[in-house]
C-alpha cells in the first residue's frame, strides 16, 4: 500500500513509500492528484523497474542512486602525512566537525534541500545516540575540519559507517582523494583494533566522497536503489 509522509529534515518534497514494493496506477492516481499538490520523491530497489515505469510515466524524474553494501575498510591506505585524529583524543574539535557535517550535508543534498535548523537540532542530528567519540574521525587544517567520518554501532555486532566526506571547497582539487584515503585509513584500524569485521555504508551518487569510495575500495553485497522526483 502506497504510504505518504514528510520528512522534517527535506520538507519540500512529500515522501512517498511503496512498501512492499507493488504500485498501482489507482494509488498514484490518488496521491498526485490530492490538494495540496506537493512535489514527492520516492526511492526504490532499481530491480523494481515495472514501478520504476510507472513513475517514469507520471513526470518522475531520476535523482539519485544509492549504493548500499558492506565495509571493511581498505588496509593499503594510510594517512602519512595528514593531521588528523578521534573527537576522543581532541573534543575541542566537536563544534568544528558539527560544522563541517553541516556544511557538506546541504552540498549534497541540493537535489531537495534541508530545512534550516538551529545548531542545537543539527547536533542532534549529527551526533545521536549512536555517537561514540572514540570513532568520530576527522582530519584539520589551520584548525578547520576538512575531512570527517564516523563508525556507528548500531546493535551488537552490527556497524554502520555513518556521514563522511571531504569539504566541498577541495572536491575539484588533487587533495580531495588524499583526503578520502585518510578517513578510510583511520576507520579501518579502529576496525582492525576493535574486532570489527564490517559495517553497512550507503554511497549516494550525490556525494562526490561516497562516489569516490565506490570507485576506489572494495564495496561487498551491494543493492542498489533509486529515487525518483515529481515537483510540485
Amino acid at each position: 500500500m502506497l504510504h505518504i509522509s514528510e520528512n522534517p529534515l527535506h520538507p519540500k518534497l512529500l515522501r512517498l513509500d511503496i512498501g512492499a514494493g507493488v504500485l498501482t496506477k489507482k494509488e498514484l492516481d490518488a496521491a498526485c492528484l490530492r490538494p495540496p499538490k506537493r512535489g514527492f520523491t520516492c526511492t526504490l530497489p532499481a530491480h523494481n523497474t515495472k514501478a520504476i515505469a510507472l513513475l517514469s510515466s507520471y513526470g518522475f524524474t531520476l535523482a539519485r542512486q544509492t549504493v548500499e553494501g558492506g565495509w571493511r575498510g581498505d588496509a593499503s591506505l594510510n594517512k602519512v602525512g595528514l593531521c588528523g585524529g578521534t573527537l576522543a583524543a581532541q573534543p575541542s574539535f566537536t563544534a568544528a566537525w558539527l560544522e563541517a557535517h553541516r556544511v557538506h550535508y546541504f552540498a549534497t543534498h541540493h537535489i531537495n534541500p534541508p530545512a534550516v535548523l538551529d545548531s542545537e537540532r543539527w547536533r542532534e542530528t549529527f551526533l545521536g545516540a549512536d555517537f561514540l567519540p572514540e570513532a568520530a574521525f576527522f582530519i584539520q587544517q589551520n584548525h578547520k575540519v576538512v575531512a570527517f567520518s564516523s563508525l556507528r554501532k548500531q546493535t551488537a555486532g552490527h556497524w554502520e559507517l555513518a556521514w563522511f566526506g571531504v569539504d566541498p571547497i577541495l572536491w575539484q582539487t588533487p587533495k580531495a582523494a588524499l583526503l578520502n584515503e585518510g578517513l578510510v585509513a583511520m576507520e579501518t584500524a579502529y576496525m582492525a583494533t576493535n574486532g570489527i569485521e564490517n559495517a553497512v555504508i550507503e554511497l549516494d551518487s550525490t556525494n562526490p566522497d561516497a562516489v569516490w569510495r565506490l570507485n576506489h575500495c572494495p564495496i561487498f553485497e551491494r543493492e542498489t536503489y533509486e529515487t525518483y522526483h515529481l515537483q510540485g
